[in-house]
């Protein structure tokens, strides 16, 4: 045998401590970094939209919802008709919730277009039988 094994037990000791601290150099990520947060955001201002219903065939009832608020409702509408909505319109869009109870038993469908302040005209359908929610942005 060469050696002591306390002494190669010293020796290995040395080794893995010096080859330690360049490693832990670079696996170390600082001090904690500051998380960023989102900007803030403004709210924006209600502005007046027009949105017109026409339906394949005329429904039992109808709710437009924004932000799980009730913003327009009809009982029995016709088969095409108008709105005027006041609602915060964000440069991003709008997502409205249509509620739409059709009679059973056949498929009917819901064209909604909406008016946007700058004028444009956007539209988005709903296809359903019976009872339907669907969940429609608008840009």
């Amino acid at each position: 045998m060469r050696g002591s094994p306390l002494l190669r037990a010293l020796l290995s000791f040395l080794v893995i401590l010096f080859a330690g601290y360049p490693l832990w150099r670079l696996t170390d990520t600082g001090p904690a970094a500051a998380i960023a947060l989102p900007a803030e955001t403004t709210v924006a201002e209600a502005r007046s939209l027009s949105i017109e219903l026409t339906f394949t065939r005329p429904p039992t009832a109808v709710t437009i919802q924004h932000l799980g608020q009730e913003v327009w409702k009809a009982t029995s509408p016709e088969e095409t008709t108008e709105a005027q909505l006041t609602l915060p319109y964000p440069g991003q869009g709008i997502e409205l919730v249509f509620s739409v109870a059709w009679p059973q038993g056949e498929m009917a469908a819901l064209r909604a277009s909406l008016r946007d302040p700058d004028g444009q005209t956007h539209e988005r359908s709903v296809w359903g039988e019976g009872e339907t929610t669907e969940v429609l942005s608008f840009p």
